[in-house]
């Protein structure tokens, strides 16, 4: 029964601090962190992607190194915390003869850094807190033309490990509740997260800033486990977003309603089936975006500060999982990715394999691998999408 409750915990966890899950298999967790009061990790990714475009003969390169860190103490058997951030560099290229000036363009900083606590009241209630210090970058050099790199971080097609890499001060506040009846678990959860005002630059006019107001999340999440040998999941979470208004100098002294974003639906489920050492997953999600509006989307008046992909998706894949000897891990997954517009246009669609392992060196030394191919196509098959990515680290804990 607590192994349930652990399960869909963590299932809740994910979908209330992150908005929605990414199902991914790059994300194997370190055996070797696991039941230690005190760890301390660091999985760099390497991530390289080739776009060509098929009309007009061009060739976009994009590479980025991230060097996320994690920082976890369990403070009692039922108070944990984790303290996480990142840093990235991120490369653009452009491969046109007309365009030389552009080639060769990097971005770099540091991430912030955020604070997660959680602490169960009962066996089935927990409580979850974080807030997000402002440490990282929260500007960019025109003159080095940073912003075209920032452009395409926030790609959903590409799925690039850091995008974004500071923003204000935030906080959040959630809840967790699951119980068994009847051999299911279900589980209800529900968070708030704040984003406070800070100052931002226009995509369109990196020269200029204002004072962004990036509003309020709200989310809710509700989910079911049930079987042992034969497992079934499922997952739905509902986020509600507040308006985003900017406040600047000039035309821009009084407040402005600059995004409203339309709630999202996610629904994340899956079936596995654990025999042994060996474990098969088929599961998949679909993310529903409503319709968002640009109350200042005229030529005249039209301010770029975030770029925004509102694009519905839909992820299938299946994994399998093997454990060697119980020091070892090794899994592959197939994962098909399709994105789609408002319309129900398909935008792009991008065909993935995963390989993941890790391997316990010594009992408090671990070493985790993984390798992703990725082929794909976009706007209407003009354009062919190739990609790879790897990690490798060390893990340990005390």
């Amino acid at each position: 029964m607590k192994f349930f409750r652990y399960i869909l915990f963590s299932s809740l966890i994910c979908c209330l601090s992150s908005g929605y899950l990414r199902v991914l298999a790059d994300t194997v967790q370190p055996i070797a962190t696991k039941d230690r009061s005190f760890a301390i990790y660091s999985i760099p990714h390497l991530q390289n992607w080739s776009v060509t475009n098929q009309v007009d003969k061009t060739q976009t390169r994009l590479r980025q190194i991230s060097i996320p860190w994690t920082a976890q103490l369990q403070l009692s058997n039922r108070t944990g915390m984790v303290l996480t951030q990142s840093n990235a560099i991120s490369e653009f290229n452009l491969d046109k003869l007309d365009d030389q000036g552009k080639s060769g363009l990097t971005l770099q900083g540091m991430g912030d850094m955020r604070l997660k606590i959680k602490h169960q009241l009962f066996d089935s209630l927990m409580l979850i807190a974080g807030t997000n210090f402002p440490a990282g970058k929260t500007s960019v050099d025109p003159e080095a033309d940073e912003d075209e790199v920032l452009k395409h971080l926030f790609d959903d097609t590409l799925d690039f490990q850091t995008g974004r890499l500071g923003e204000g001060w935030a906080f959040d506040i959630g809840t967790a509740y699951a119980r068994q009846l009847a051999g299911i678990t279900f589980g209800i959860g529900a968070n708030y997260l704040y984003k406070n005002t800070y100052l931002r630059q226009l995509l369109n006019d990196p020269t200029r800033k204002v004072n962004y107001n990036p509003g309020t999340d709200i989310s809710f999440t509700s989910g079911f486990s049930a079987g042992s040998v034969l497992q079934f999941r499922s997952d739905f979470t509902y986020i509600i977003h507040t308006r985003q208004t900017i406040h600047g100098t000039g035309v821009f002294d009084k407040e402005k309603n600059y995004f409203e974003q339309g709630p999202d639906l996610l629904i994340d489920g899956g079936i596995a089936y654990k025999r042994q050492r060996l474990k098969l997953d088929l599961f998949g999600q679909l993310l529903d975006r409503e319709a968002s509006s640009r109350p200042d989307a005229s030529k005249s008046n039209r301010l770029d500060i975030v770029d925004r992909n509102q694009n519905n998706r839909r992820i299938y894949a299946l994994r399998i999982t093997y454990q060697t000897g119980g020091r070892s891990t090794i899994s592959a997954t197939v994962e098909d990715k399709l994105l789609e517009d408002q319309n129900q246009e398909r935008v792009a669609s991008v065909l993935s394999y995963y390989l993941d392992s890790h391997f316990q060196l010594t009992s408090p030394i671990g070493l985790t691998l993984g390798l992703k191919i990725s082929n794909g196509r976009m706007d209407e098959g003009q354009t062919r999408l190739s990609g790879y990515g790897c990690y490798a680290a060390l893990t340990t804990g005390f």
